[in-house]
């Protein structure tokens, strides 16, 4: 039998919950739920939309944003290519965000909106190695042209016709990532230097949440609110790995000023 990964988590949750609600997203004080099967549909899109855009196996794909379902449809489709995921906190200054895009090699970068795209533009011409910049939210970048720049929903159409194209492709990834890949970097604060990057397996994260939801006694029946950097290891714990190994609900805070009211 094949060794537990993140990515078979998640595709045994989706087999086993398909149409119930996987996520939620509030948005102008609705909540908008996502169904597994959705879940898993945009992870694939993601993925295959990277792939267009030139994703191979181990290349590092960086994430700034602030917690939305799109942070977690970039990180498993990422992982599900045996590509690996570098979280920057949303507050980071551009000096901060050139050190970890460096010193990880990142050739793609995921933004949330233009703040965060302003902050890369300005530091991109000393990052020869990055080639895309994925923005989330298209508001205020109209008239941007810098050719780097691609939504992230143009980034999914591309992928969702590539997936019609090769339907079988996608079973034959999931079942490749192996146990031992690196599926993401985490940094360290840098409170004694420069940051460190601890590298994460899927081994660490299927010990690390087996013995979570042994302590925690969470089950499919709970909901957890995601509000944290997901970035941070405490919240990859509570919003990503025990919800893909229980089947519980994350749902995403509309803004870290609200997070009482949701």
């Amino acid at each position: 039998m094949a060794e537990e990964t993140l990515i078979s988590l998640f595709h045994e949750m989706v087999a086993k919950k398909g149409d119930q609600t996987a996520l939620r997203d509030k948005d102008l004080g609705i909540w908008r739920p996502v169904s597994w099967n959705q879940f898993n549909q945009r992870v694939k899109n993601f993925l295959f939309g990277l792939e267009c855009l030139g994703l191979k196996e181990k290349d590092k794909v960086a994430i700034l944003a602030d917690p939305c379902p799109e942070w977690v449809y970039a990180e498993l489709a990422v992982q599900t290519a045996r590509a690996i995921v570098v979280g920057v906190y949303p507050t980071s200054p551009p000096a901060q965000i050139h050190y970890l895009l460096e010193h990880s090699g990142s050739r793609f970068i995921i933004v949330e909106d233009q703040e965060q795209v302003d902050k890369v533009l300005e530091i991109k011409d000393r990052l020869p190695g990055l080639e895309r910049i994925i923005y989330i939210d298209p508001k205020g970048l109209r008239h941007y042209d810098d050719p780097m720049l691609i939504e992230f929903e143009k980034v999914d159409a591309l992928g969702r016709e590539a997936g019609l194209a090769d339907p079988d492709r996608y079973e034959g990834l999931v079942q490749a990532v192996k146990a031992d890949d690196v599926a993401m970097l985490i940094y360290t604060s840098g409170t004694t230097g420069h940051p460190k990057a601890a590298m994460i397996t899927h081994r660490n994260i299927v010990a690390m949440v087996e013995a979570m939801v042994e302590v925690t006694g969470v089950d499919d029946q709970d909901s957890v609110v995601s509000y944290l950097p997901l970035c941070h290891i405490a919240e990859q714990i509570f919003s990503v790995f025990i919800q893909l190994k229980v089947g519980a609900t994350c749902n995403f805070s509309e803004s870290i000023e609200t997070v009482n009211e949701n």
